[in-house]
């Protein structure tokens, strides 16, 4: 049964104590931390910083004795600064956490002393200076989540500006961002990862798991290529992919065609399996960091036509794709000739067909195949492709025309209204 006069005779006595038990409670937490290790300046700190929210804190809880409230606001504030500190300070958060813990079981302590005799009216009391104590938890703890995201974004963002710069060529900015030197051999990746949506899919059933989703993501692509291209730390990852600036070892490889691709095909496919998505990687070398801008152009150019291929699992680099190259080239003919299959680009499923008819090496089974359609239906699509543009798949000049602008005409490889 509550006492009240009990009770503001237990505040009354406890309030003179609030400084002592302040220090005490820091002189506890600095012998038993391992981060003090009996450190004269870091006890002096800790005096000096957390004495006073402690102070806050007791005297919160004390208030609550008397009559239930939820925490001072000012407090709360107090506790957020403060924990936004330790964060900076690269402090655990367990640790800081500690603090907190130790400040109730000495209150506590002193608490049962005074109360001893009256266990109901102890139960009551501690029930509500623990109400204080975990709404002081709960900001500590989010105040100290924001920053540590604040500083993983600070974090990220130096290497993704780095790449951004030496993208765009300005070698002498990216020098002067980045905190360590730049590759002398730069080798450019650029990967893309394309994912369908799945029902189980946290991400899609609540907007709210999309970011944690975003960085498991990113998290999971930075240890694969660490593991594949260690010591690299140029990085300018999302969750669909990215580009990342690494340092070329062994020589650099000579003439077309494959060439010891398979540490990069290993992280092509690595990259597909812990994503769960099909990775598309195109790989590029720089002579040095001023070439770097050079190499992202070819890597993305690279890159759009392997996805137009259904290139991925692997490594690609331009002498795989140096037809499809040569054809995106843009020139006075390429606008024309788009303008001649505006019709056929106009109907995906036309479209579609013509991309895996190519695809296939004209083997109108293989496409329907393919396609999940019948080897009629293709005959049929290819006919109507014909009478709408003019453009014949069966003749060299047909095929090359339809090649020239649907290979590299859409960044999608799928094959829509089949």
């Amino acid at each position: 049964m509550e006492d009240p006069e009990r009770l503001r005779r237990t505040v009354a006595s406890l309030e003179p104590r609030v400084p002592p038990l302040a220090r005490l409670i820091v002189e506890r937490y600095a012998a038993e931390s391992p981060i003090c290790t009996g450190d004269p300046a870091m006890l002096d700190h800790l005096h000096l910083v957390a004495a006073g929210t402690i102070r806050a804190m007791l005297r919160s809880a004390l208030r609550a004795v008397l009559e239930p409230e939820a925490p001072d606001p000012e407090l709360l504030r107090l506790v957020s600064e403060r924990a936004a500190d330790r964060a900076d300070e690269r402090v655990p958060l367990a640790e800081y956490m500690r603090a907190w813990q130790l400040a109730l079981t000495v209150f506590g302590d002193e608490l049962t002393a005074a109360l001893g005799d009256r266990p109901d009216l102890l139960r009551e009391v501690l029930r509500r200076i623990r109400s204080v104590h975990f709404a002081v938890e709960r900001a500590a703890a989010e105040a100290f989540e924001r920053r540590y995201l604040e500083l993983l974004d600070d974090t990220d963002a130096e290497p993704s500006r780095v790449v951004a710069a030496l993208a765009e060529g300005r070698v002498g900015a990216a020098a002067g961002l980045a905190r360590r030197p730049l590759p002398e051999r730069p080798l450019v990746l650029v990967v893309e990862a394309a994912r369908a949506p799945g029902p189980d899919d946290a991400a899609d059933r609540d907007p709210a798991a999309a970011r944690p989703a975003e960085r498991r993501a990113v998290r999971r692509m930075r240890a694969r290529i660490e593991q594949a291209l260690p010591g690299t730390w140029l990085m300018d990852l999302s969750g669909r992919g990215g580009t990342v600036v690494a340092e070329r070892t062994g020589a650099r490889p000579a003439g077309p065609g494959r060439h010891s691709g398979e540490p990069l095909d290993r992280l092509a496919a690595d990259l597909g399996a812990a994503l769960r998505a099909e990775a598309v990687l195109a790989a590029e070398d720089a002579s040095g960091p001023g070439d770097v801008a050079r190499a992202v152009g070819t890597a993305r150019a690279v890159l759009r036509a392997a996805r137009a291929r259904g290139l991925h699992g692997r490594a690609v680099r331009a002498a795989d794709v140096a037809l499809e190259l040569h054809l995106a080239r843009e020139s006075d003919g390429l606008p024309l000739l788009r303008a001649a299959l505006a019709p056929l680009l106009d109907r995906p499923e036309l479209a579609g067909t013509v991309r895996a008819y190519l695809a296939c090496d004209m083997d109108r089974r293989a496409a329907a195949r393919a396609l999940g359609v019948h080897p009629n239906t293709v005959d049929n699509r290819l006919a109507r492709t014909r009478e709408l543009t003019g453009a014949d798949p069966a003749t060299s000049r047909g095929l090359l025309t339809l090649a020239a602008v649907l290979w590299n005409e859409s960044a999608d490889n799928t094959v829509p209204g089949k």
